[in-house]
């Protein structure tokens, strides 16, 4: 478990440029094409959600996790922590400028 937890924030980190990889593929064919041969890991019909499988089967060799555990790491602990994180950062600024204070 220690292992992983050394791991976290270098995976925040991969997550951030997955964060900026998706939205650049769906707006150019030719930067789809140049991420999906970035992380190309085995044969799979060119899609989205297909690019998303061949970054955590990447970034899992990488940092020498299965697919599965990185997708658990992901997905149930780092994505909802970021979650929480901006929801109250977000009600914090929400109730300072209601109330007229300068932050």
């Amino acid at each position: 478990m220690g292992k992983i937890l050394i791991k976290i924030p270098l995976l925040i980190i991969e997550g951030i440029k997955l964060f900026f990889i998706l939205p650049l593929s769906v707006c150019s064919k030719r930067l789809f094409t140049h991420f999906w041969n970035k992380y190309h890991t085995m044969d799979m019909p060119k899609t989205l959600f297909n690019l998303c499988v061949q970054w955590l089967m990447h970034t899992g060799k990488r940092f020498d996790m299965s697919y599965e555990e990185i997708n658990v790491l992901i997905f149930c602990f780092i994505w909802p922590v970021i979650t929480i994180f901006f929801m109250l950062l977000s009600l914090y600024f929400l109730i300072f400028s209601s109330a007229g204070i300068v932050v």
